[in-house]
């Protein structure tokens, strides 16, 4: 894969891949790709569900994905392999089958047939709910509690909804299917939508509503404590805007080994860079990338240096002039890549001039002052640290259950967990009504 060509491959399936992907599927009576899916979808339904390929077929199938999981357009472009592949029969045969490109194809499939489903209006029950954060967890948490028949305030402090699903760039996730799929979980209810609407107290919002929902994401970049770090470039700023940034004829070095990281070295190499080079702690067998995030890193042109501590970073007018940088390894003793288990080499010490730009990806923290009140739910990555799109949006659901059942004044329901550790979420929007086809 050139330059030239990097990652400009269809995020859909052509109907000769799709038909191919949907007769692997077994429709097995256990269904481990449902279990597996934090939201709750099952792919073996609407799988089946779309087969023969009629408009009314994917208006269905389409129902079935929104109906758990109302990010479902977006979700198919960018989940994971670790998720309901990883559970597929077929996995360790010929290959899972790739799932989420077939959930994706039949969304947008059933956007531009025009029959995307219509879900039921809602009776109100006259309860208002402010949610704070119009990314994936409060984008759904909003979806959810709309169909129960209560009016949801939705508080964006940016200028768009979409949250940290702006930062995922446009080879991974298009951003007509990110539009398109707000725009239909908008009608699910009575939605306010405010951008542009900063928050600094939840409780405050109880003044006139019934309970608050915060998912404010995380935005507060993890900062190494490294002498000159002011003059890194924040991922999220590169991310949120690439167009502003012009690489050309420079050299760009990415700290971090994440997904993240990965984003940002491949939009830096779109964006003009030269030469791009991540330089993280772990080894790339241990880089926590999706099997395809790293067969596309390792396609892409992108260097990697891997058990590499940058120590320093020196300046001269504001721009990068100087990196001093050591060799790490795993103490005596550790089996698996941890931060504690990280230790210097000795004599290990370098510096380096070549680089022009570094960009900063190795995490985000939250940033929205938590409060004690059970009327103050929290929701999502502010709650769990760092999920996949699904997972956020799961976590959303159960916020909403979390309200449901404060309503009735009922126990807080708890919640299982994915193989990842985090929230699942159950709760089906309630009932669908078709559109004539």
């Amino acid at each position: 894969m050139t330059k030239a060509t990097l990652h400009e491959t269809s995020l859909f399936l052509s109907e000769a891949q799709l038909r191919a992907e949907l007769k692997k599927c077994e429709y097995c009576q256990e269904k481990p790709c449902l279990e597996a899916c934090p939201a709750h979808c099952s792919p073996a339904d609407f799988i089946k569900a779309v087969v023969v390929g009629l408009p009314s077929d994917y208006q269905r199938a389409a129902s079935l994905i929104m109906g758990k999981n109302p990010l479902g357009g977006i979700c198919g472009q960018v989940c994971p392999d670790f998720h309901c592949m990883a559970a597929c029969v077929h996995r360790k045969l010929d290959g899972a089958v790739e799932i989420p490109q077939v959930q994706a194809t039949i969304i947008q499939r059933a956007k531009e047939l025009g029959v995307m489903p219509q879900f039921a209006a809602p009776e109100p029950t006259g309860k208002k709910v402010a949610v704070i954060g119009g990314g994936p967890a409060g984008l759904a948490a909003a979806g959810a509690l709309a169909q129960a028949g209560h009016g949801v305030t939705l508080l964006e402090r940016g200028d768009k909804l979409g949250g940290m699903c702006l930062c995922i760039p446009d080879f991974r996730l298009e951003k007509s299917v990110l539009e398109s799929d707000i725009d239909w979980l908008l009608g699910l209810g009575k939605i306010e939508v405010r951008t542009g609407q900063a928050v600094d107290d939840a409780r405050a919002l109880l003044a006139d509503h019934d309970a608050v929902v915060v998912a404010t994401g995380l935005w507060s970049p993890i900062k190494p404590g490294i002498p000159g770090e002011e003059f890194c470039l924040g991922a999220v700023d590169l991310l949120l805007d690439p167009a502003a940034h012009d690489f050309t004829g420079k050299t760009v070095a990415v700290l971090g080994g994440g997904a993240t990281a990965y984003d940002c070295a491949v939009t830096a190499l779109k964006r003009g860079a030269t030469r791009v080079e991540m330089l993280c702690l772990e080894k790339l067998s241990e880089m926590p990338l999706t099997d395809k995030e790293a067969r596309d890193l390792w396609e892409s042109g992108v260097d990697v240096t891997g058990r590499t501590r940058v120590t320093a970073i020196s300046g001269i007018n504001g721009e990068v002039a100087a990196l001093a940088l050591e060799k790490v390894r795993l103490s005596e003793g550790a089996e698996t890549f941890a931060l504690s288990a990280i230790e210097p080499v000795s004599g290990s010490a370098y510096n380096r001039t070549d680089v022009h730009t570094v960009v900063l990806a190795i995490g985000l923290r939250p940033d929205f002052p938590r409060v004690e009140d059970p009327r103050v739910i929290y929701a999502g990555d502010v709650v769990e640290g760092p999920t996949t799109v699904v997972e956020a949006s799961a976590a959303g659901k159960n916020a909403a259950l979390a309200v449901e059942a404060l309503f009735a004044a009922a126990p807080a329901p708890t919640f299982p967990r994915s193989a990842t550790g985090k929230v699942k979420g159950k709760l089906q929007i309630p009932g669908y009504n078709f559109r004539p086809v």
